[in-house]
């Protein structure tokens, strides 16, 4: 074994040894379930984000004066 084939494999090992327990952590919080029902959360929080960029759009290409009392109506 060469000099940098033992490097590759100290490198493979160390970055192995530091993925596998974050995997693990991961699968214990349960990050990989998909059958939490998490989707209809993640689906409200879109639409209340995108409300919210419709609003932020609005006021950023408004022209009129009615800019300021908008602004506060928020």
């Amino acid at each position: 074994m060469t000099m940098w084939e033992m490097i590759v494999w100290v490198v493979g090992l160390g970055t192995i040894a530091h993925i596998v327990p974050e995997y693990l952590k991961a699968r214990e919080k349960g990050v990989f379930d998909e059958d939490k029902g998490n989707d209809k959360n993640y689906l409200d929080r879109i639409e209340k984000l995108e409300e919210r960029i419709r609003v932020l759009e609005k006021i950023a290409t408004d022209k009129s004066n009615n800019l300021k009392d908008e602004i506060d109506r928020l």
